[in-house]
């Protein structure tokens, strides 16, 4: 018997953000339900480093990410070494000009971790969400997922996939 396949997704600090603007808590609260339903079936995570960037503002989105920790996965040593194994081939993934350290390297190589995790009744699927594309330049995230064997894509292909319909 094959295991079953669960998709799980690793959010970008981006992807809140843009997801803050576009359907504001206040306006759109059973969206943020759908969501907080994913995170209580683990099914959204996020490196402890996203958490950081958001918390550098002061708007709802911090207040509501401080109330769903469990989301946000510490560090370790799995985690540190596989950042540093992606920064190998991609240095200016990061911004080195900047005085805190970039999400991003985390949240690809948390996915990394997460995709294929399980046992033989459950294997976890896991992709990137994130506002970033695909650029000439500096490295950005769905170049390293490309590389990685990591999905990515934006909060409109979650929908799809969760099969969420709006009225």
């Amino acid at each position: 018997m094959a295991a079953s396949v669960v998709q799980v997704y690793c959010a970008d600090t981006s992807a809140f953000i843009e997801f803050k603007i576009l359907y504001p808590i206040a306006t759109f609260p059973g969206l943020w339900k759908r969501l907080e339903t994913l995170i209580g079936w683990e099914r959204l995570v996020a490196p402890h480093a996203v958490l950081e960037e958001i918390e550098r503002g002061d708007d709802e989105l911090v207040e509501w990410s401080r109330g769903h920790r469990a989301m946000f996965k510490q560090d370790t040593e799995d985690l540190v070494n596989k950042v540093k194994e992606i920064l190998e081939p991609f240095p200016d993934l990061v911004d080195e000009s900047k005085e805190v350290e970039d999400a991003d390297p985390w949240v690809v190589a948390l996915a990394v971790l997460e995709d294929g995790r399980g046992d033989l009744l459950v294997m976890r699927k896991c992709a990137v969400i994130t506002q970033e594309h695909r650029r000439m330049g500096r490295s950005r995230i769905p170049i390293v997922c490309d590389r990685q064997g990591i999905e990515c894509f934006d909060w409109r292909e979650v929908f799809k996939r969760e099969g969420w319909k709006f009225e």
